[in-house]
């Protein structure tokens, strides 16, 4: 992903970078902005669809420190979010974008 998002950062300077993922996608592309991120790009946006927690508390904490602009969007119907167990350390970052039944 690093190299593919160099070639084209290099191509269209003026490009924003937005990361999006559902499910297992979701926490995927939450590692793959943290990365990008540390590897010195600019994410414009990261949004994820029913992501499940994806690492600790420390984890959160870091990804927090990096300000990506994250729009994490559930729904209430959607168990995914709730795995794994936050009685096993895991957690999410704060910045929800929660549907209920009648959104």
């Amino acid at each position: 992903v690093r190299s593919a998002v160099a070639s084209f950062s290099a191509d269209h300077p003026s490009a924003k970078l937005y990361v999006t993922g559902h499910s297992l996608g979701a926490a995927m592309s939450m590692l793959a902005a943290l990365d990008l991120s540390d590897q010195g790009f600019l994410i414009d946006a990261l949004y994820n669809f029913g992501q499940p927690r994806t690492g600790n508390e420390a984890f959160v904490d870091y990804y927090n420190m990096k300000t990506i602009n994250t729009a994490r969007i559930t729904h209430h119907h959607d168990p995914v979010p709730h795995l794994p167990m936050e009685s096993w350390g895991f957690h999410h970052e704060p910045t929800e974008v929660y549907y209920n039944e009648f959104s």
